[in-house]
């Protein structure tokens, strides 16, 4: 079914955080002491489009391959960086051990780095995998008014999940309220801060000038 004001939709998830870390472990061999720890996300072959993701060498996953592309990795140039190739054309084709499930999985791509946490994080090293199955988001790019798109999204939900109410959020607006909620309070607390210190200059000022005036009523 096809709607003209939806351009592409794409499909994501977090993958669950490995105790404190927040990534998860990749080997590029079994005799390697430790696991290299790697930011992941599931995605679809759509996600690279519709973020607007720069492929720098290989390829990203495809619909043909279908759920084939589980025995695939995408990397970003960080994790090629921490896993120790040289080039990402050195990386293409090699395989690394997911420590999850201790399966390998081939890469098959990197790409340019991007911020895909908070944009004061400094960029991570990131893993793109492919599971169909855990995917629980999905992207839409639309053209037009948001208020149209939304109508659209939810004629398409109730053909998928008829019983099922959709949950929309507009990616903008939720980075707005995050950031605002953030940097709000900070400049709200460095205003505080700013006018308890202009107040204690002001009674210094104040205290300086009362002893000044009082010493010199003595003089005379």
């Amino acid at each position: 079914m096809k709607y003209p004001n939806i351009k592409n939709v794409a499909a994501a998830s977090h993958l669950p955080a490995a105790g404190e870390t927040h990534g998860n472990g990749f080997k590029k061999n079994l005799q390697d002491k430790d696991w290299t720890n790697i930011n992941s996300f599931l995605v679809d072959e759509d996600y690279a489009e519709n973020m607007e993701v720069a492929l720098i060498a290989g390829k990203f996953f495809t619909a043909e391959h279908g759920k084939s592309n589980s025995n695939f990795v995408v990397i970003n140039e960080e994790a090629l960086k921490v896993l120790h190739y040289n080039t990402p054309m050195d990386a293409i084709g090699e395989e690394i051990i997911y420590q999850a499930d201790s399966s390998r999985k081939a890469i098959i791509g990197v790409v340019k780095d991007y911020n895909h946490s908070q944009l004061f994080s400094t960029i991570a090293p990131l893993a793109l995998m492919f599971d169909q199955d855990q995917v629980r988001l999905l992207q839409v790019r639309y053209t037009g008014s948001h208020e149209d798109a939304i109508k659209t999204v939810e004629k398409a939900w109730r053909f998928v999940h008829p019983n099922l109410k959709v949950d929309h959020r507009h990616i903008e607006a939720e980075i707005k309220l995050f950031y605002s909620t953030i940097f709000g309070d900070v400049v709200n607390i460095l205003g505080v801060i700013a006018l308890l210190a202009i107040m204690i200059s002001c009674l210094g000022l104040l205290g300086m000038a009362t002893y000044t005036i009082e010493t010199r009523m003595k003089e005379s």
